[in-house]
């Protein structure tokens, strides 16, 4: 083999590895993306959940926060976060997305509230 045909190897080589590479990190960013979104789901879910055992306690700050709701509305509500996303979308004129953004960021705020009302198991 000339210098030539083993610099232009070396470059397909090189080319290659960098293809291989590129592609596999690709696939691994969207394989850690997707973790990441079952993730938060599982941890939003379990939140919502006890978000809706504890709806009785928590629909006053609801109320609070979102005065447009009747006590009727929030009553039926009852921790369903998609039935709330819908009435703040109906009562409020938001767009689905902004809906979730409100609600996401009450939430957050809740967490300590959230945390503090869990059951404890004894030891």
């Amino acid at each position: 083999m000339t210098n030539t045909t083993k610099s232009k190897s070396a470059a397909l080589e090189r080319s290659d590895v960098k293809r291989h590479f590129t592609q596999s990190f690709a696939s691994y960013e969207s394989i850690l993306l997707q973790y990441e979104l079952i993730l938060f789901e599982g941890i939003r879910n379990r939140n919502w959940d006890r978000i809706k055992g504890d709806w009785k306690q928590l629909s006053g700050k609801v109320k609070a926060k979102w005065g447009k709701l009747t006590d009727d509305e929030v009553a039926e509500i009852a921790g369903q976060r998609e039935h709330l996303i819908g009435y703040l979308q109906e009562r409020y004129g938001y767009e689905k997305e902004q809906a979730e953004k409100e609600l996401n960021e009450f939430t957050r705020g809740l967490t300590p509230f959230v945390a503090t009302t869990e059951k404890r198991q004894p030891m």
